[in-house]
This record gives C-alpha cells, structure tokens and sequence, in this order.
C-alpha cells in the first residue's frame, strides 16, 4: 500500500485537536493462485479526521476503492486508535 495523506488542521477543542485528512493511494495485492500468484491493482481515495490529545489518538476514516481490473467498488470505513510509548 501506498498512500499520500494531507494533514489539514482545523480546530484545538480543550487540548484535543481535530484535524481533517484526504488522502488518496493505490493497494498491491498478490493472492496465491495455481502455480503462482494473481496481482491486483487498485486505486483508493477518502477521507478521515484525528482527534489528537496528548495520551492517544482517534482517527476514523472511510476509504473507497476500485480495481483497475474491473474487480468493481469497496467502501472500507476503519477505525485508528494510537496510543504513543
């Protein structure tokens, strides 16, 4: 995976920021198929927000993706939880 992200800071809320984040990118995926391996190709775009505190980090984002081999549409919503150490 590949993914290009814009971090764009929108607001400071109590000691939590909130920030908005495009991102777009492109997934390599190699399955395993008879003899060898099946490559796919797709290209993703979406979008995300963080709300950034000083003990962790939340950031939902809903990602869509499409083969470029007409394997058609996926909508993947994720959730990120991040706690540093």
């Amino acid at each position: 995976m590949f993914f290009f992200i814009v971090d764009y800071f929108l607001t400071e809320i109590d000691g939590v920021a909130l920030t908005l984040e495009p991102q777009v990118g492109v997934i390599h995926d190699a399955v395993p198929s008879g003899d060898g391996f099946a490559h796919h190709l797709y290209v993703a775009g979406g979008v995300g927000l963080a709300a950034i505190t000083k003990r962790f980090i939340v950031h939902p984002q809903v990602i869509a993706t499409v083969g470029t081999d007409g394997e058609g549409w996926a909508v993947e919503p994720m959730l990120l939880f991040t706690v540093p150490f």
